[in-house]
């Protein structure tokens, strides 16, 4: 037996081994398969790569240059100003001069200024003449006022800037001296006018840039998604095998030895039959094992009474199906154990919603109670009111009456009212730190309940190893000492002692196969 035992397993675990290696090769082959394919993608994901990165860098390199058109522009802006408040220095500098020799009603008050406008508009075009052909005025007409923007063309060609007869010759050198001195002021003006157009031209320009670098980005990150979608979907399609243990189906049949693959080379099939038999009835030797004990230990002798029955039957013997479509994967003793961790859940949130329940009924009397109390404070104050209104007449103003004066009465009140509103508040916040600290203590009872229960499960493991390691002791010191050996006189004790070892043989037979259900866990053997 010992040795036909141990043939078995070697058998199981040849089985075993060669399962796990052909679910290798399988696998070994789709990751290929995925290896193949993803080099397939390597170059299409480097240049998408490459272009999106490019467009980020692109639009990093448009942004960092508006930024600094934009500063640029600011500090042009800036110095614009301080040219325009240099400019109506010397406007009122000339009125000033002018009025302290003639004042403005003077008929050369007018030549004077023609004066002034036509050396800054000489001064002007000789600049304009410095720079290229090509360019154009930078003056804009729309930011002058009407004394920048001067005579038509017809009028100022009637004066040629000379000295007007009957005019002082010394307020004559002075506004000329003047818009000489002012010369550096219109050359910064046009230069900074020039420079503001131009980088206006350059903001709108690298806005532009700016869109149509957005627009890139997004069309390369489209790209990149999509490629990456593709590939996904080329990966889907591979096929993936999925290798399942046989204890892992429920579903199992009787055949003929000599329809299976393995008739040839298993010459014991009554035990392999005898095993997997063992293995389709798990699921009733566990609820058998749920029974009582004494029932239990007769269905066990039973039903090991059958199947030692079956053992002479060597043409039947155990497979799977060869059709899975309503199969479930999935072990009973899971879903067993699923179904009690709902329910355990279920009760538990029973049980808080129960005291919620309880505390929101304490909360709504404390609410009663302070809307009494309030209701209380209420008839007082209304009986407060006609008391005054016997005794004076009228109501007293409360809020003068407290600037000169103190109420005890109604301080002592309001500060009663306003302890119990702060104790009720305070009771509602402990409420809810009891109702948060019940909910912890349930949580760590639960935890530390079924930490019991695993080591009650391991004591009961023990305890049953050791009444195995007993029973055979005392089998082993019969054996060696005869003299122990009941007399013809204890026949009936005996027989009834042997029918003790063997029940209890089968209970512990019982309890071994249970821990051997126990340790599975899905799907993995645990030795």
């Amino acid at each position: 037996k010992d040795f036909d035992s141990k043939l078995d397993e070697l058998r199981k675990s040849r089985f075993r081994l060669a399962a796990e290696m052909c679910s290798a090769e399988l696998r070994l082959v789709t990751l290929f398969e995925e290896l193949v394919l993803l080099k397939d993608f390597e170059e299409q994901d480097e240049q998408l790569s490459e272009a999106f990165a490019k467009c980020r860098r692109e639009k990093a390199d448009i942004a960092r240059m508006m930024i600094f058109a934009q500063g640029k522009m600011e500090d042009k802006k800036k110095a614009l100003l301080d040219n325009r408040s240099k400019e109506e220095e010397v406007r009122s500098k000339f009125n000033k001069q002018f009025v302290e020799f003639k004042g403005q009603e003077s008929p050369y008050y007018s030549k004077m200024v023609k004066i002034l406008e036509h050396t800054v508009k000489i001064k002007s075009d000789e600049e304009s003449e410095g720079d290229d052909e090509s360019s154009v005025s930078t003056i804009d007409p729309d930011n002058l006022n009407e004394d920048q923007l001067g005579k038509p063309p017809d009028e100022e060609d009637e004066y040629d800037g000379s000295l007007p007869q009957g005019c002082d010759q010394q307020l004559y050198d002075d506004v000329k001296k003047l818009a000489e001195e002012n010369r550096p002021n219109v050359e910064e003006k046009a230069y900074l006018e020039r420079s503001i157009r131009d980088l206006t031209e350059k903001t709108l320009a690298l806005s532009t840039r700016m869109r149509k670098a957005e627009e890139a980005l997004r069309a390369s990150d489209a790209k990149v998604i999509q490629a990456q979608r593709q590939k996904q979907q080329r990966l889907n399609q591979l096929s993936v095998v999925v290798a399942l243990h046989a204890h892992q189906i429920e579903f199992m049949q009787q055949i003929p030895v000599n329809q299976t693959d393995y008739g040839t080379d298993l010459p014991q099939s009554k035990i392999y039959g005898k095993k997997n038999q063992l293995q389709a009835n798990e699921q009733q030797q566990i609820q058998e094992l749920k029974t009582d004990k004494s029932d239990k230990s007769n269905k066990q002798e039973e039903q090991h009474n059958e199947s030692e029955s079956e053992e002479v039957n060597e043409d039947v013997t155990w497979a799977l199906r060869s059709d899975f479509t309503d199969a479930t994967v999935c072990t009973t003793g899971q879903l067993n154990k699923l179904f009690k961790n709902i329910e355990d859940a279920h009760s538990e949130k029973l049980k808080n919603i129960d005291i919620l329940k309880e505390r929101k009924g304490e909360l709504k009397n404390q609410k009663i109670n302070l809307r009494e109390m309030r209701k209380e404070l209420q008839s007082k104050q209304d009986e407060l009111r006609g008391v005054q209104l016997l005794m004076f007449g009228q109501v007293v103003d409360h809020d003068n009456l407290f600037k000169w004066s103190a109420s005890r009465s109604t301080e002592e009140l309001r500060v009663a009212v306003a302890k119990e509103e702060k104790q009720l508040q305070q009771e509602y916040v402990d409420e809810a730190d009891k109702l948060v600290g019940y909910r912890q203590r349930l949580a760590d009872l639960t935890r530390r309940n079924t930490a019991e229960l695993k080591q009650l499960e391991e004591g009961l493991a023990e305890q049953h190893e050791i009444e195995k390691a007993l029973t055979m002791s005392m089998s082993k010191i019969t054996a060696d000492f005869p003299s122990l050996q009941p007399s013809h006189k204890g026949v009936t004790d005996k027989m009834r002692l042997e029918k003790t070892l063997q029940r209890q043989n089968a209970e512990i037979e019982a309890l071994r196969q249970e821990i051997f259900v126990l340790r599975r866990k899905g799907g993995v053997w645990h030795q």
